[in-house]
């Protein structure tokens, strides 16, 4: 019922695409109920698209069901179906060491997570504190550095000032009242010896 509601919902979709149902299955193999026989394929793929009389496939639908065993490996499985199915082989029987493709940033990113489920509480909690303190040091950081910015922005914007009175004709004791610059900084801003 589930694929003929995916399929009657199929016109509803606003680009064309292709729907894949993904099962694992982790016994290593079903026997067939009609001849009784064990079925012990890596891979198996029911296409709910229609064929024709010359056994044509007519793409309407665009769903697939993947049945996917990892207990049979087989040489013509393609790599992309070989990473994740490593991945589920030896979630379960190597928990211990995984022996998986960790190039494929997606296989990796699997592991962490199962690495982290494996985590004590006490692990997790310390965990989420420290990644806590990190973003709590990097908001202070963030905002030590746009203080920084702001003054000297400031200083800029005195500097400036200073300058200006200086050109208008203004005594260096009066810049210093007005801009609040000491002697000696008003001597570097002014470039004079003061």
């Amino acid at each position: 019922m589930a694929v003929a509601e995916l399929q009657r919902k199929a016109a509803d979709y606003k680009i064309e695409q292709t729907v894949y149902t993904i099962v694992i299955l982790t016994a290593p193999y079903t026997i067939h109920t009609k001849t009784g026989l064990p079925i012990k394929k890596e891979i198996l793929i029911s296409d709910s698209d229609p064929r024709d009389l010359e056994d044509k496939i007519m793409p309407i639908y665009g769903h697939k069901l993947i049945f996917l065993n990892p207990n049979h490996k087989n040489a013509q499985t393609p790599k992309n179906y070989r990473d994740w199915l490593d991945l589920v082989y030896e979630s379960i029987h190597n928990r211990e060491k995984y022996q998986v493709n960790l190039q494929n940033t997606a296989i990796k990113k699997a592991v962490d997570l199962i690495e982290y489920e494996k985590l004590s509480p006490e692990k997790i909690r310390e965990m989420k504190e420290e990644a806590g303190k990190r973003a709590t040091l990097a908001i202070y950081e963030d905002k030590l550095e746009k203080a920084e910015q702001e003054l000297s922005t400031e200083k800029q914007r005195i500097y400036a000032l200073a300058k200006k009175l200086k050109e208008s004709g203004e005594l260096t004791s009066e810049i210093i009242e007005l801009t609040g610059l000491s002697k000696e900084e008003l001597g570097e801003v002014l470039n004079e010896p003061m």
